[in-house]
Formats: structure tokens, C-alpha cells, sequence
């Protein structure tokens, strides 16, 4: 590809020529309109120096040169994907035979494979014959030892490549060995508990994390699948099982479908349920207010007022009251200080199955009366009234409060006035004004500081004198 200009012609008006060593490859090749040139060619070995020349409609000429080298082909490329060195494989199953094959030069479909054992020699009957994208994929058995794996590729130019993967084949399969260890035959479980079954299991053949282990109710059905570790610890959990008597079946395959099962006796029973209705989740109580504790209980088998209550406060008992026989328990109490608190009430029933619920509320502490007075003390009706907080409100949890205002006349609140301050056009001789300072910690409002004045007679005032007559005054005017 190369690039051609003219100062005084556009590229269609141009001619180009493509030399390699002297010799015309491409001849008269018009440029595109941005003065693009291109010329295709296989090149070879000599091959090495490459010229482009233009020429302009007047004749005139211009050329640009470069020298290159040229390589000789490469060899195909090779990888065995199977086998593999760390495989397991048996000599009287099928084994798999695959890998990738390339060429820099040739069409992976165009090159030629087999596959080789240094033991049982080409293996004529693994299919060897690449695809388009290079894979080899063939299926074969193998006699019982060690077996160096050869995979041939040779292309087009006669070059050829051998990758090597060393396997050993072993005899013939033996199944896996399995024990349920946990739970125990006959256990019983609430509804919705995780169950937690713990196995063992092992295979002479494969390390342990080579089998799977398929777990199964002859209730619900297949429930899941787990895997052992390389010790052969299998663990598997699950929380839906139906109320039932089950038999769990648990059956462990290893890599060929060999199989070990084994049986184990487990129940789910109904365990009681419980709701917190008071306090809600996430409340706010006022300090010194009464908190109503209150859940609701049922059970499928057991009464109600059968059913075992335990009252928890961030982790202390603080009540055993139960419910009634419609299912309800509640107590008050409101000797709690102000803070954050975790609620759990546990049930248990008869058969010590248990359920329990949980809200987390706060008690808040509400901030102090603020000692205020208004200034002027003694006001007339032609001062402006203002409040001082002489001393402001204390928040228990640190907060610093914010103050609303609200001015009372008479007792009555005057809804335009909610400043700390009072115009002296709002006010009259004689009338009595209250200011009420509502603390607030940003939840709930604490205890108002109030103060009051009475408004005075504004005495009148002279603005003017004049004496008359004006100028000389005798004895007698």
C-alpha cells in the first residue's frame, strides 16, 4: 500500500506502478480519491526490494523505494488438549483425543494429523482430520500402561511438527464408597431450618473432588448436588424441605457413572411462628413514654398459651409473659432510658421447636426547657420585642437543638409571628404577651421555656413650642 500527491493534479489524473527488483507487478493502478495505492502479490525469497512510481497526465514522474526481507514458511503448530498428564483414563473406555492445529501459511482444514502411541503405534481408527478452525477430535481406547501420546501435523510445504502428552491408562473402573455421617437416622427438624448433611466418600480410582454426590427426598425429589473435597469431606446444606417424614437418598457417581448410595430417615415438623407488632422496626419512642411490647403467636400443633415466650433486650431477659389463647402477648413498660435497643422474642413450642423475631427502635431523650426572657423586661408599645435564651436546652445524646417560636396574646397563639422577635406594631397598652421556645433534637420537640411581658403606656411627647408675639416685648405683653 502506498500514497501518492500532486501539487497541480488530482489522484484520478494519476498513474501508478508497482516495481519488485526492476519488474512491473502492478501496472497502471489508478489511486483512490485520498491518493491511496495498493498492489497484492506473494513475494518470494529474492523478493526484496519493492518500488512504487506515479505519474501525473504531463508525464512527469515520481517513485518511492523500500527493501524488505523475506522469511521462509514456518512449521505447523501443535497443542494436545486431550488427554491430558494429570487425566485418569480407564482401557476399557473410550478416550478422547483432541488438539489444535496451525499453519502461518496453509488453512488449518488443508494440513495432516495423526496420532500415535509409543505402546499400541498410529492410531489408525482416531479421527485425525482438522476443521477450519484447526481442531482434531477423535475417540480411541488405549491398552492398560504408560503411553506416550504423539500428535502429527505436517503441512503443505512437506514441514512437519510433533507435540508429546505422556498418560497412563489404567485397568478397568471400580465404583465409589459413601457414608452418610449426619444427621442421624430419625432426626426431626423445624420447617425452613437449614439441614446440614455431612457425608464421606472415595473412589480407589480418582482422588475424592473427582466424584459428585447427588442428593435426593423421596418426598420432594432431587434437592441438590454437591462435591466432595480431595479428603472425601462432603457437606451439603438445604432449608426447603416439605413437612414430611423423608427418606433422603444420597448417591455418589464417580467420572464413568459408577455409583455408591445411601439412605437416611429425617423429618421436618412445624415450628411455631412469631411477629413483634410493637414496637415497629426502626420506631422512635419518647423517653419516659409507655412502650407497649407486643407480639403475635400461632402454632399449627400446639395452643397458643402453650408456647413458651422469652423477652430479650440487646441480649438481657426481661419478660417470660406468654400470649393468650387467641395468640396475643403484650406488657408495657417505660422505665427505659434513652439509647438504641435490639428486640428478640423467641417462642418454643412443645416440641422444642423455636421461632423468634426481631426489631431494633430507639428511645429518644428529649432535650431540656430553655430558660428565655424577652427583652425589653418592661416593654412599651413603641419597643420591638426580642427573645434572649438565657440558657439553652441540653440534648442527652449531644445533640444541639434548634428553637421554634410562638408568640401568645391573651393566651392565644398570633400565627404570623413565628421569629424570635416581636414588632412594636403588633403590640398595645395594657396587652400581655408570651413567648413559647420550643426546643428540637431533629426527631421530636422537647419541653417549651415560655416568659412574658405586659406592654406600657408610651408617654406622650412634645415636638414643638412657639411664644408669641415675636420681637421687642413689653412689661405688659
Amino acid at each position: 500500500m502506498g500514497s501518492v500527491t500532486d501539487s497541480n493534479h488530482t489522484p484520478d489524473q494519476l498513474t501508478t506502478v508497482w516495481y519488485v527488483n526492476g519488474e512491473i507487478v502492478c501496472d497502471e493502478v489508478i489511486p483512490d480519491e485520498n491518493g491511496e495505492t495498493t498492489c497484492e502479490l506473494s513475494l518470494g525469497l529474492e523478493d526484496t526490494e519493492i518500488t512504487l512510481a506515479v505519474r501525473d497526465a504531463e508525464n512527469s514522474r515520481g517513485e518511492d523505494s523500500i527493501v524488505v526481507s523475506i522469511e521462509p514458511t514456518e512449521a505447523p503448530q501443535a497443542q494436545i488438549v486431550s488427554p491430558t498428564t494429570d487425566g485418569v483414563y480407564y482401557s476399557d473406555q473410550l478416550i478422547t483425543f483432541e488438539g489444535l492445529i496451525t499453519d502461518a501459511e496453509d488453512d488449518e482444514e488443508t494440513l495432516s494429523a495423526f496420532w500415535e502411541s509409543n505402546i499400541d503405534g498410529e492410531l489408525v481408527d482416531v479421527d485425525a482430520e482438522p476443521n477450519s478452525t484447526g481442531q482434531v477430535l477423535g475417540y480411541g481406547t488405549l491398552s492398560e500402561g504408560q503411553h506416550a501420546i504423539e500428535l502429527h501435523v505436517e503441512d503443505s510445504s512437506g514441514k512437519e511438527t510433533t507435540e508429546t502428552v505422556v498418560i497412563n491408562v489404567g485397568p478397568s473402573n471400580s465404583a465409589p464408597l459413601c457414608a452418610i455421617l449426619s444427621p442421624t437416622d430419625g432426626s426431626v427438624g423445624p420447617e425452613g431450618d437449614v439441614v446440614t448433611f455431612t457425608a464421606a466418600a472415595s473412589d480407589d480410582d480418582v482422588s475424592s473432588d473427582w466424584l459428585t454426590v447427588q442428593w435426593s427426598s423421596d418426598k420432594d425429589g432431587l434437592i441438590g448436588n454437591s462435591i466432595p473435597t480431595t479428603d472425601g469431606d462432603i457437606v451439603f446444606t438445604y432449608s426447603d424441605l416439605s413437612v414430611n417424614p423423608h427418606v433422603i437418598t444420597m448417591q455418589v457417581a464417580d467420572e464413568l457413572g459408577e455409583t455408591c448410595t445411601k439412605l437416611v430417615e429425617y423429618t421436618v415438623g412445624t415450628p411455631p411462628n412469631i411477629t413483634i407488632d410493637s414496637p415497629v422496626n426502626g420506631g422512635v419512642v419518647s423517653a419516659g413514654s409507655p412502650i407497649a411490647f407486643t407480639a403475635t403467636i400461632s402454632d399449627a400443633q400446639d395452643q397458643a398459651d402453650e408456647v413458651l415466650l422469652d423477652w430479650t433486650l440487646n441480649g438481657n431477659g426481661i419478660s417470660t409473659q406468654g400470649a393468650t389463647s387467641s395468640g396475643t402477648a403484650t406488657f408495657s413498660d417505660s422505665s427505659l432510658s434513652y439509647g438504641t435497643y435490639s428486640l428478640v422474642v423467641t417462642a418454643t413450642d412443645t416440641d422444642g421447636l423455636t421461632d423468634s423475631d426481631q426489631v431494633n427502635f430507639t428511645i429518644n431523650g428529649l432535650p431540656s426547657s430553655p430558660i428565655v426572657s424577652i427583652n425589653p423586661n418592661t416593654p412599651t408599645t413603641s419597643d420591638g420585642l426580642n427573645v434572649s435564651i438565657d440558657s439553652p436546652s441540653i440534648d442527652p445524646e449531644g445533640v444541639t437543638p434548634t428553637y421554634t417560636y410562638e408568640w401568645q396574646l391573651g393566651g392565644q397563639a398570633q400565627i404570623p409571628y413565628t421569629s424570635s422577635s416581636l414588632p412594636s406594631s403588633a403590640t398595645s397598652k395594657g396587652e400581655q404577651w408570651t413567648v413559647v421556645v420550643t426546643p428540637n433534637d431533629g426527631i421530636v420537640d422537647g419541653v417549651a421555656g415560655t416568659a412574658s411581658v405586659v406592654i406600657g403606656n408610651t408617654p406622650p411627647s412634645v415636638g414643638s413650642v412657639t411664644v408669641t408675639p415675636l420681637g421687642t416685648v413689653y412689661n405688659d405683653d
